[in-house]
């Protein structure tokens, strides 16, 4: 791991010195088309006490070159991360986070733009809500108009609803909206409480559903999930697998398999998944994605094997806070 540090503006105001340092982690792979763009937003931020990891993903596409010249203009201290190998989003997301010096993390797609205010309206919350497990956004098209989500729903066999989705931006939904998951797109978590998670479980990925599974271990502690709208950000989405592609099918439906198994291998999944998830199998909305879920139900097999080796004690991964306390001096180093 190579480690690129800058100093970006280097003097907090008076009255910044007891907000607390939030940990802005992009995680990029071959995104020279749009890392700019997320960077150029970031750099605009009211808030100004960032502590900023970008994890190039071993990206071949010029975008580590991108990074290295945003570095000085973003607020607080930033640091540029470069993996020899393509770890994919879910492991680049937990290899970032080891690094983190903040007390509140906030994970950015490399697709997504933030507003001015965003990290300001999520520090309030977090601030304000201790049982606020994880706080999402309001998700806009790139026309800062449309609606992408406000916080998403679950349907019975692990089908994302996104509440507002394609609605036009009316301030309908100017208020805290409680759900079952936020997107990973753009997600804020004190770190201590990521840690203690473990961050995302890497059995997702490379990627999709990590941030589900974040979210419903969460709630199944008593935390509350929940998008804040003034936290709102601009994505573009579909960049890393593109969206609609058998490849992005064919791993959003393996994980969503994965999802069921996990979370609901108890009476639940016979009761209400099982039953819904033949009919929609049966259904024409499930025609493009019937191969990639008969796909998908092997990985569910292999997970309850997971799930019985945990039990058993057989299987112990490595907690994430461990992996951090095991990395080398010089990659704990603070930025200058």
């Amino acid at each position: 791991m190579r480690i690129y540090t800058a100093s970006g503006r280097p003097a907090y105001r008076i009255e910044e010195l007891d907000e607390p340092l939030v940990s802005v982690v992009v995680c990029a792979h071959d995104n020279a088309s749009c890392i700019e763009r997320c960077l150029g937003a970031l750099a605009q931020s009211n808030y100004k006490r960032l502590d900023t990891i970008v994890f190039d993903d071993a990206s071949q596409d010029g975008t580590a070159r991108l990074v290295e010249r945003w570095l000085p203009s973003l607020p607080g201290e930033s640091r540029l991360l470069l993996s020899a190998n393509n770890l994919g989003f879910v492991r680049a997301c937990n290899e970032a986070s080891l690094h983190a010096r903040g007390e509140i993390l906030f994970l950015l797609n490399s697709d997504a733009m933030i507003f001015p205010d965003t990290i300001g309206a999520f520090v309030r919350v977090l601030r304000d809500e201790p049982r606020l497990g994880v706080a999402g956004c309001k998700i806009l098209e790139a026309d800062e108009r449309t609606i992408q989500c406000v916080g998403n729903r679950l349907s019975p066999n692990a089908l994302g609803r996104p509440i507002g989705g394609g609605e036009e931006d009316r301030g309908q939904f100017d208020h805290p909206v409680d759900c079952e998951f936020v997107t990973g797109a753009a997600l804020a978590i004190r770190t201590d409480l990521w840690f203690d998670a473990s961050g995302f479980d890497e059995d997702f990925a490379p990627a999709y559903y990590e941030d589900m599974d974040l979210c419903l271990r969460l709630r199944a502690k008593g935390y509350r999930v929940a998008a804040i709208p003034s936290a709102r950000v601009a994505h573009l989405g579909g960049q890393a697998y593109g969206a609609g592609s058998w490849r992005f099918i064919d791993l959003t439906m393996r994980n969503r398999i994965r999802l069921l198994v996990k979370h609901w291998a108890r009476p639940k999944f016979f009761v209400a998944a099982a039953p819904y998830e033949l009919w929609w199998m049966a259904s024409w909305r499930s025609k493009r994605y019937r191969r990639a879920s008969l796909r998908g139900y092997g990985a569910g097999v292999r997970q309850m094997g997971l799930n019985v080796a945990r039990w058993a004690g057989f299987l112990r991964p490595t907690p994430l806070l461990m992996r951090r306390a095991m990395l080398p001096d010089s990659e704990t180093d603070q930025p200058r």
